[in-house]
């Protein structure tokens, strides 16, 4: 899906939020290989790639994002968009390789305890 997030129930539901538990579920029931690839009816150049903490952080230090903090439903458009441009194919792949990162904390919210020696990201964050 793309646009408005309204379709998740509530009507007060705002673009405040990157709906990340809902854009994982599209992925593992739309995606092919890791994913299950149960709904072929949704194509996959239409899913958004999720949004968290760690990813917008480093989206944020490679200069696609402009802030670290919070997440909202413009950083999955907007971040979408530069995916599009690194694999137009295949955005979602980049989701994987981007929330490693933080999950191995290599990329920690406090350069000093960052392990940016071995991101090979790191010759394009801007705290390099």
């Amino acid at each position: 899906f793309k646009g408005d997030p309204h379709i998740f129930g509530r009507g007060k539901i705002t673009s405040q939020k990157c709906f990340k538990r809902y854009l994982l579920f599209f992925r593992w029931v739309v995606g092919k290989d890791p994913d299950l690839h149960l709904w072929n009816f949704i194509p996959l150049s239409e899913l958004m790639v999720p949004i968290d903490v760690s990813v917008k952080r480093v989206l944020a230090r490679l200069g696609v994002l402009n802030r670290e903090s919070g997440c909202k439903w413009k950083d999955v458009v907007d971040s979408g968009e530069f995916y599009l441009l690194i694999n137009s194919e295949n955005k979602l792949w980049i989701d994987f390789w981007l929330s490693r990162l933080g999950l191995l904390r290599i990329c920690n919210s406090k350069k000093q305890e960052s392990k940016c020696e071995i991101c090979p990201l790191e010759k394009f964050c801007v705290y390099y």
